[in-house]
């Protein structure tokens, strides 16, 4: 967006064809083709060394002119007033990089089995308070709403500086704030809907990569949030199976295990529901 008035703006809205194989494309050229603030950019192979979605967001910001950039993903839905919003409160507190957290829909069974307690345990090892905390060098952005000012954007070196992270978000908001830039993360979870994963393979495959990027970033936070994830998420049903097994069998003390498993099961449940019908709004 190029800032014009205090109330108005000019906005451009670019979308990115990241090698789409479905309609996609043809859906956005024609939408673009009848409102001249729409334009398409189609990616061809990235070059080496980059991820698809770093790639991607190059592409964007090199095919823009605005002064703010806001990236975000194709399965985000915003409210209508969302993004003026945003920009006000940017300027009006002299922030430099704002990040808006997400309500996070969970579209499938495995989604709202794992996801919740998964985000519960990230905000509580990583939590926004840090985010917003000056004084301490922790930080991320939600990809899903990234908003920045571009020169602030090419201060610190554009996406490609984080051209090889699979998790982008988390990288470069470290270093946005290791270049001294005020960054904050607030909460829109009234505002602003993401979609993480659907299929089982989805939930597994972004709890790797947020915890493979964990251990490379902090090998003891990485290996105790992996750990985490599997003594909340796993172990306990891994203990009721056994220990049911074992019973039959005729072990010694399968009850014990029996009773901890679901005592542990039940406390996690509780902590995944608070989440699921307090921030997420699930049923």
């Amino acid at each position: 967006s190029r800032v014009m008035e205090e109330n108005n703006f000019l906005y451009e809205i670019i979308l990115v064809d990241d090698q789409s194989t479905d309609k996609s494309p043809q859906i956005a050229k024609d939408f673009a083709a009848k409102h001249k603030n729409y334009k398409v950019v189609s990616v061809k192979e990235k070059p080496e060394g980059w991820t698809g979605k770093t790639w991607a967001c190059e592409e964007g910001f090199r095919n823009s002119g605005g002064e703010w950039l806001l990236f975000t993903d194709a399965d985000v839905e915003f409210e209508k007033t969302l993004i003026t919003r945003a920009l006000h409160f940017a300027l009006s507190k002299n922030i430099e990089v704002l990040t808006l957290m997400p309500r996070i829909l969970c579209k499938s069974f495995w989604a709202k089995l794992i996801q919740p307690i998964f985000i519960h345990v990230l905000l509580v090892l990583y939590s926004p308070l840090r985010v917003n905390d000056q004084n301490d060098p922790f930080a991320y952005i939600f990809g899903s709403f990234f908003l920045i000012q571009r020169s602030k954007y090419v201060e610190i070196g554009r996406h490609e500086v984080v051209r090889k992270s699979l998790i982008e978000d988390r990288a470069f908001g470290f270093l946005a704030k290791q270049k001294g830039q005020r960054i904050m993360m607030l909460d829109a979870l009234d505002s602003l809907t993401s979609v993480w994963a659907k299929s089982l393979a989805d939930v597994m495959h972004a709890m790797e990569r947020i915890a493979s990027f964990s251990i490379n970033v902090n090998p003891l936070r990485g290996v105790a949030f992996a750990v985490g994830i599997f003594i909340v998420t796993i172990l306990p049903f891994i203990g009721l199976v056994a220990s049911l097994l074992w019973y039959f069998e005729g072990v010694a003390f399968s009850e014990i295990i029996f009773t901890l498993s679901l005592i542990a099961g039940i406390l996690g449940l509780l902590a995944s529901s608070i989440e699921v019908f307090g921030s997420l709004k699930l049923s």
